[in-house]
């Protein structure tokens, strides 16, 4: 009986490691950064034209000199949806950062989320409707309105 306990407790323990790991890994290093957005995101087109929404994740890491370097972390990213990974990923990298503090930077990275959503009612063409708000450094919401279609069957 002593060593099925010993087995549960073993169990349990991995369990926990295997959840918080993945929570530990996104724990930003960077404190007290600001990035300054060079451009805007695109909402693509034909992802428009689709009605496609979805939030695209990327670990950001930022070195100590030259461009961020991102990796892909998690969102729809098959087929027609790379069209929205590109955007966001074209997005974070023409960022700029800077540090608030006098002291020296160091190399940090942080997870950033760039949201694709269309809201209210469609619009007929040509709609030009693009809103994009910055909540902080780590989201942006990219918003349009969905186009009404040009196609009669």
């Amino acid at each position: 009986m002593y060593s099925g306990r010993r087995t549960v407790k073993k169990l349990v323990l991995l369990i926990l490691v295997s959840v918080a790991s993945p929570l530990i890994s996104q724990v930003p290093t960077c404190k007290r950064f600001l990035a300054q957005n060079t451009q805007l995101p695109n909402y693509p087109p034909i992802a428009r034209a689709a009605h496609m929404s979805g939030t695209i994740r990327f670990t950001v890491i930022i070195p100590l000199t030259g461009a961020p370097n991102l990796v892909f972390l998690d969102g729809p990213h098959e087929g027609v949806w790379q069209t929205l990974v590109t955007s966001a990923h074209d997005y974070l990298a023409s960022r700029k950062y800077g540090w608030f503090e006098a002291q020296e930077s160091k190399p940090c990275s942080y997870i950033a989320s760039v949201e694709f959503r269309q809201s209210g009612e469609a619009l007929p063409p040509p709609n030009n409707y693009l809103r994009v708000t910055v909540i902080d450094e780590t989201h942006t919401v990219v918003e349009v309105k969905p186009t009404v279609s040009t196609v009669s069957y």
